[in-house]
């Protein structure tokens, strides 16, 4: 007989997502909890696992329940200049003890420019060593696409496909 087989990831039931920002329609990844699923997006995008903003930054919040150790936190995404998808300007990392009142923690900027034609992705990373109950993840938009760019004054997008907290 056939042998089938399948792979299962389980979501961390240790922590919980709330999008302050909504994903674009037509670039959900998988829905709401694809920011912490475990699933990483490829380079090709178009099969899916990214979420796409566009005109919005992204702004998404990890409650963890009670206040844990963190080592570290990281936003996976995506640039694909051609398509308008392009790596945020900054991504700043934010944490709270009570979920309200949010200090900075570390702010990236983009190791690539946007000239940078290579279909890549880029994982914005910050070793936080503290201990925290929620992180708060911003990433910039970089805006509207360059003069130089076939669409410039288009609204470019972000795509991201993972939050990562160790």
């Amino acid at each position: 007989s056939f042998v089938d087989s399948g792979t299962f990831v389980k979501i961390r039931d240790d922590i919980k997502l709330t999008l302050l920002t909504k994903y674009l329609p037509n670039y959900p990844a998988e829905g709401d909890e694809s920011l912490i699923d475990g699933l990483r997006g490829k380079v090709s995008w178009r099969p899916g696992h990214w979420q796409g903003y566009q005109g919005n930054d992204l702004v998404a919040v990890i409650d963890m329940g009670q206040s844990k150790p963190v080592k570290s936190v990281s936003l996976g995404t995506l640039q694909d200049t051609h398509a308008w998808i392009v790596f945020p300007k900054t991504v700043e990392f934010w944490t709270s003890d009570d979920g309200t009142n949010y200090k900075l923690a570390a702010t990236l900027n983009t190791k690539v420019d946007i000239k940078d034609l290579t279909v890549q992705t880029q994982d914005f990373s910050a070793a936080l060593n503290t201990k925290t109950r929620s992180i708060k993840v911003i990433a910039k938009q970089f805006g509207p696409l360059p003069d130089w760019h076939e669409s410039k004054g288009q609204p470019s997008y972000i795509f991201a496909d993972e939050i990562i907290i160790e």
